[in-house]
């Protein structure tokens, strides 16, 4: 809608035929008014465009909350596996090193070659650095975990750091179960 309007009034006019006085008033106003009776549905397909743009936007998010919990979920596992081999490793190291004292044993009694018994001290090296990398492991995991929850508990004070820890190892060993 338009609305426009003008006017103009001549007081005096000077020249030839001059010495008229002259008062003329013009004036005109114009009232525009338009409405598309038919526009080819564009309203419409405007209106359908945003509703279903909409729609995309929740199933995005959707998709999103469940990619995050998903990889929070997987994080926990890997974790979980992570943490349970700490003890395995450990325990593996254990029994390397037992084995290298008996090896040793068998070695000065003259019974096992030079090759067993530096098999037995490369086994046990190598489980103690298996142990040592799988709480290195552990706590890799455990970043990602955090990570993927947003929050890192490494840097919470002390008290929410310990029941966070607490939280987490009663997961692991009702997973464990």
């Amino acid at each position: 809608m338009a609305l426009q309007g003008s006017a103009t009034n001549r007081f005096y006019e000077d020249g030839a035929a001059a010495p008229i006085a002259i008062d003329a008033a013009n004036w005109t106003v114009g009232l525009n008014f338009n409405f598309p009776l038919y526009s080819g549905g564009a309203k419409f397909a405007t209106v359908n465009q945003g509703q279903e743009e909409v729609e995309r936007l929740k199933i995005e998010r959707q998709v999103l909350a469940e990619r995050l919990e998903q990889r929070i979920r997987s994080g926990l596992h890997l974790a979980g596996a992570s943490y349970a081999g700490i003890r395995l490793s450990e325990a593996a190291a254990l029994a390397a090193h037992r084995n290298l004292r008996l090896v040793k044993d068998s070695y000065e009694r003259g019974v096992i070659s030079i090759l067993d018994l530096l098999d037995a001290q490369n086994a046990a090296i190598v489980s103690e650095e298996g142990a040592a990398n799988a709480v290195y492991d552990f706590l890799l995991d455990l970043m990602d975990v955090e990570r993927a929850i947003g929050k890192f508990y490494f840097f919470a004070p002390e008290e929410a750091r310990v029941q966070w820890f607490a939280r987490l190892e009663a997961h692991f060993q009702e997973t464990a179960k």
